[in-house]
C-alpha cells in the first residue's frame, strides 16, 4: 500500500513542505531512513538526522526550523506525537485526552492533553508517532514485545511490520 505525502498531511491536518506527490510505503527510524519510507522527528536531540536521512518523508512539529538544507519532504503537524480515532477520522478532534499504555515505566504517557475525537469502547486509536513507544524507536526494555505496524487506506489494511512474539523475544536466550 502506498501513500502520498499530501494524503498523510491531509489525514493529520498537516502541511507539506517539499514534494506533495512523494510516495511512502513503509516506516523507518529517521537515522536508518530509506527511500520510500516515513520517519518522524519530535525531539530536538535527533534533529541532525533530518539533514542526512534517506527517508522520503519526515513528520515534524509545525514549529521545526531547520538549521541546514535537507533532501526529504517534511510534513508539519501540530505535534509529531499525533493520534487519531481511526474509525472517526472524518470527525473533529474536539476532546482533550491523555493516552497511556503499556510503556517502559508506570508513569509513562504516550500523550497528555492531546486533541482527539470522542472515544467509546470499540474505537481504534491510531498513534502516528510515539517516540520510544513506537516501532521506529522501540527496544525490548522490560521484555515487552514490539507491536505490529499497520498501514490503512480506503478501508484496506496492510501489515508492514509483524507483531513480535514471545518466541521472537527469547530466540537468542541461552539455557
Amino acid at each position: 500500500m502506498e501513500f502520498k505525502a499530501k494524503d498523510i498531511a491531509a489525514l493529520l491536518g498537516g502541511v507539506v513542505d517539499g514534494d506533495p506527490e512523494v510516495i511512502v510505503n513503509n516506516v523507518s527510524k529517521i537515522e536508518e531512513g530509506k527511500p520510500g519510507t516515513l520517519a518522524f522527528l519530535a525531539t530536538p536531540k535527533y534533529e541532525h538526522y533530518v539533514y542526512t536521512t534517506q527517508a522520503s518523508v519526515v513528520l515534524v512539529n509545525k514549529t521545526f526550523e531547520p538549521a541546514h538544507e535537507y533532501a526529504c519532504t517534511l510534513i508539519r503537524v501540530e505535534s509529531a506525537y499525533d493520534a487519531i480515532v481511526a474509525n472517526k477520522a472524518d470527525q473533529p478532534k474536539d476532546t482533550k485526552v491523555t493516552i497511556a499504555g503499556k510503556c517502559c515505566e508506570s508513569g509513562d504517557l504516550i500523550g497528555e492533553n492531546m486533541p482527539l475525537q470522542a472515544c467509546e469502547p470499540g474505537d481504534i486509536i491510531a498513534v502516528c508517532a510515539t517516540g520510544a513507544y513506537n516501532y521506529s524507536m522501540s527496544s525490548n526494555y522490560n521484555r515487552l514485545q514490539k507491536p505490529a505496524v499497520v498501514f490503512v487506506k480506503d478501508g484496506t489494511s496492510r501489515v508492514v511490520v509483524k507483531r513480535e512474539t514471545l518466541e521472537d523475544l527469547v530466540r537468542n536466550d541461552c539455557e
